[in-house]
């Protein structure tokens, strides 16, 4: 990245949810800098969980670990 370095900030949260899957305590980090835009989403969360997209449907499906997939998700195309 070329420029002004971006300051980072972290967060730690007693308790983190995505959708409806409660991963516990999680250490996020933010930014206030204006180059870096509100669409962006460390690695280190999604990897905790299983992500499916569909480009059909424009929709991102989380499920907690392959049993809720296997048990909870039908993709429709």
């Amino acid at each position: 990245m070329k420029g002004l370095p971006v300051v980072f900030y972290r967060c730690s949260l007693k308790q983190f949810t995505i959708g409806n899957i409660n991963i516990g305590e999680q250490d996020i980090w933010i930014t206030f800098g204006k180059r870096v835009t509100d669409t962006v989403l460390g690695m280190d969360i999604p990897k905790q969980v299983i992500m499916i997209t569909n480009p059909y449907e424009q929709k991102v499906y989380f499920r907690k670990d392959a049993e809720d997939n296997n048990h909870n998700f039908c993709l429709k195309i």
